[in-house]
């Protein structure tokens, strides 16, 4: 079983602080946090072949009591309208509403 220590970078210390979610609790230089809390994304192989933390890795995996346990998050997905594509005049002409032809040959038509 792996432990990590807890960053000396403030932000990642803020990070995993608070990701650990325990109140009053004052972390120290040793303070450390079992491998299982990372996910098998949080490693990577170093040049020695070895599993090492990422450096941008935050503890997430916790068995945490019903009462702390964070509720999902639902996300609403946005669906195109039907016939809408991802075209250059799509996109220029949506704020626009409908595009006026010009006369094929050349003439502008001033309103």
């Amino acid at each position: 079983m792996k432990f990590h220590r807890i960053p000396r970078d403030f932000n990642m210390r803020k990070l995993w602080l608070h990701a650990i979610r325990r109140e009053n609790f004052t972390s120290s230089t040793t303070t450390v946090i079992c491998g299982k809390h990372f996910t098998p994304e949080d490693y990577e192989v170093n040049v020695h072949g070895n599993n090492v933390l990422k450096k941008s890795a935050v503890p997430s995996e916790f068995d945490f009591p019903a009462h702390l346990k964070k509720e999902p998050r639902h996300r609403r997905v946005l669906k195109r309208k039907h016939g809408e594509s991802n075209s250059k005049a799509t996109e220029q002409t949506s704020d626009i509403g409908e595009v006026e032809e010009e006369p094929e040959n050349g003439d502008h038509v001033d309103d």
